[in-house]
């Protein structure tokens, strides 16, 4: 399915202006991401990049709002062809669009909790943001080039992360009371929500539409060297 979408993509000025604002809202939404990282993350002033910050967020609607607009004017000029390659498109900019949100989620948090106490659990989400900064971009070009290997192989790494996301958030419900320990819990689950998002989007490249998000819920074991 992916593969006509990419077909679409080469042969029309309509699709391919949608596919490009797609592409904009996931470096979009990695730029937010990344400000939290730089920023909030390591205690920084939070209002230095407000501004910046939303006006980022309202460009990801706007965008999500244009490719809806031209998903329409494109069915209706192709007189109701391309249907399902319109609908996973659909699907993943709605899930690029959830990005930014959760973006938002995690900069609410740090306005909250300014200054998150050194511990075990920071040093986890400063080992992760690495990998899910760079988890945007393989996202992004494991869709624009339709890379089925490349999509396993993210999966595996993402739900890799998720489940320590899992793991932290157990420990913590378990173990803390404290507003920091409240704080922490909630940078893991909205981390694993942007994880689930990206999955969402990777899982275009090999699953049909119906089963867009619906990967196992664990990768297979990987076969003995």
């Amino acid at each position: 399915m992916l593969g006509r979408i990419m077909e679409l993509w080469r042969g029309s000025s309509l699709v391919s202006q949608m596919l490009d604002e797609f592409m904009e809202m996931l470096d979009l939404s990695k730029s937010m991401y990344d400000d939290l990282v730089r920023v909030g993350l390591n205690g920084g002033d939070l209002e230095t990049i407000r501004e910046g910050f939303f006006a980022k967020d309202v460009a990801i609607n706007k965008a999500e709002q244009s490719i809806r607009r031209k998903v329409l004017v494109h069915l209706s000029v192709q007189a109701g062809t391309d249907i399902p390659a319109c609908l996973v498109l659909i699907s993943v900019v709605k899930d690029a669009e959830r990005l930014g949100d959760y973006a938002k989620n995690i900069f609410e948090v740090f306005v909250q909790t300014p200054q998150l106490a050194p511990s075990i659990y920071r040093d986890q989400l400063i080992q992760m943001a690495g990998e899910l900064s760079e988890a945007f971009d393989n996202a992004k070009n494991v869709f624009r080039n339709s890379d089925t290997q490349a999509a396993h192989q993210l999966r595996e790494a993402n739900y890799r992360l998720a489940k320590q996301c899992d793991s932290a958030i157990q420990q913590l419900l378990a173990g803390a009371s404290s507003e920091t320990a409240v704080a922490y819990a909630l940078l893991f689950r909205f981390h694993k929500r942007i994880l689930s998002h990206l999955r969402n989007i990777v899982s275009s490249v090999v699953m049909p539409v119906d089963k867009i998000g619906y990967f196992d819920a664990e990768p297979p074991a990987q076969p003995p060297a």
